[in-house]
């Protein structure tokens, strides 16, 4: 369920570009079976810091053979810390866990160290998120880690084809983050 949500809210935030054709995914993640809500423990999604020192839509590149041939740029149509944003609240939602803006008893949030596309031989994809968890109205974190994904495929071909890459980078790195024990504990002994 969570996949579809992410693909579905990839390629509607990622801009339209035509894309080459059908693709197999190298490495793919395994089916991850979600942990639920935890009760009355509700969860928003606070800000996520842009902490990649590029544009805000830039997420990389389609290099091609020909030295001679211009670089494509693969962007996104709304900035990526939107992006990572709205793909925290959808893997919320999918647990029973995303609360209201007023209601909730978390805030989870975070720093983008990495979110990138690229193809020069071979396609790929990299995601490395920092994830913080504060009580609500709190100002330290009781929750700090960093959540890394990579995805390569030789067979994807085209900038949609590469930003699904990226889709599955980041689909891999919420659920580790929101499924992860050490979250889950801080949230249940608070």
């Amino acid at each position: 369920m969570i996949r579809f949500l992410l693909a579905l809210l990839s390629f509607s935030f990622l801009s339209s570009c035509a894309s080459d054709g059908q693709f197999e995914e190298e490495s793919s993640s395994p089916e991850t079976h979600h942990v639920r809500g935890l009760g009355s423990h509700n969860v928003k999604v606070g800000d996520f810091k842009d902490a990649r020192g590029l544009p805000p839509n830039f997420l990389g590149q389609i290099k091609s053979a020909d030295p001679a041939a211009e670089k494509q740029k693969i962007e996104t149509s709304q900035p990526v810390a939107d992006i990572v944003g709205l793909s925290f609240q959808s893997g919320l939602k999918v647990r029973d866990m995303q609360a209201d803006q007023k209601e909730a008893a978390w805030t989870v949030s975070g720093e983008i160290q990495e979110f990138s596309c690229n193809q020069i031989v071979r396609a790929g994809a990299s995601v490395d998120i920092r994830v913080r968890l504060f009580k609500a109205g709190g100002t330290a974190p009781l929750f700090n880690k960093s959540f890394t994904s990579e995805k390569t495929s030789a067979a994807v071909r085209g900038n949609e084809a590469i930003k699904s890459l990226a889709a599955a980078a980041l689909e891999e790195v919420v659920n580790r983050a929101l499924d992860d024990p050490e979250l889950r504990q801080v949230i249940q002994e608070r």
